[in-house]
């Protein structure tokens, strides 16, 4: 009895082992497509066995096996002979959020402080809030709107121990 190997038509990959059947006629060994005679090598772990038509081959295989690339997408390994990229991680990445709305970033003040932007008689004070009140959205990493916070903190309407926390990611 000859055994033979059974391989994807596809990847070449092992799938199984039989006994090859006989030529009713000659008594030779009936060989399948897609089946050898030579054996296969034994995979380790994160390993598979191809046979390329001419021998077997022990390739990566970390089918399944993903996580999350470096803008947040999720990747999964679908091919045998591909690694996972190792900037890959478990977890999504954080996302840091610098763009709030105009209320958000107001209520980052605090009450005195409001008190004293809004009663200010000083024209840039004056151009400072109405900026911050008339925009969209308030990105507490531009340059403006730190410049502005900066401002007021010259004038004196804003402590600077409070500068970090009115600029910090939206959590």
């Amino acid at each position: 009895m000859t055994t033979i190997y059974h391989y994807q038509s596809d990847t070449g990959e092992y799938i199984s082992s039989g006994v090859a059947n006989k030529d009713p006629i000659d008594k030779l060994d009936l060989i399948p497509a897609n089946a050898t005679t030579l054996t296969p090598s034994t995979p380790s772990s994160n390993q598979a066995v191809v046979f390329n038509g001419v021998e077997w081959l022990l390739v990566a295989d970390h089918r399944g096996e993903g996580g999350y690339d470096e803008g947040g997408d999720y990747k999964e390994v679908t091919q045998l002979g591909v690694v996972p990229d190792s900037s890959w991680t478990n977890e999504p990445p954080t996302v840091v959020v610098t763009r709030m709305s105009s209320l958000t970033f107001l209520d980052r003040f605090t009450g005195t402080e409001q008190d004293a932007v809004i009663s200010s008689t000083i024209l840039d004070v004056k151009k400072i809030y109405g900026r911050m009140m008339g925009a969209d959205f308030i990105d507490t990493t531009d340059t403006d709107t730190i410049a502005g916070v900066d401002g007021l903190i010259a004038y004196g309407l804003v402590d600077s121990s409070h500068k970090a926390t009115i600029l910090a990611p939206a959590s």
